[in-house]
């Protein structure tokens, strides 16, 4: 189920405990073949007006990594294709 954008908030290493600050976006993507996958984007992004569910886009500026087997992945935005 999509839970449409979604903020991440920064994280104290002192407290150990999340901050009021958000530091980026998330959202969910679906990859063919690999399946759903989380992608941040800056902490100002909005979502363009109209998407649709399942819609294809294109990622901008993506940038991936590979820490301990997760797959993080972010990119600036994303156009309608």
């Amino acid at each position: 189920m999509a839970q449409g954008l979604r903020e991440k908030h920064g994280y104290d290493q002192e407290t150990r405990k999340a901050t009021d600050e958000v530091i980026a976006q998330e959202l969910d993507f679906y990859f063919v073949p690999l399946g759903i996958q989380a992608v941040k984007f800056p902490a100002d992004f909005k979502l363009p007006a109209k998407v649709e569910d399942m819609a294809e886009v294109t990622l901008t500026n993506p940038t991936a990594c590979v820490v301990n087997g997760f797959v993080y992945v972010k990119a600036d935005g994303f156009a309608m294709k």
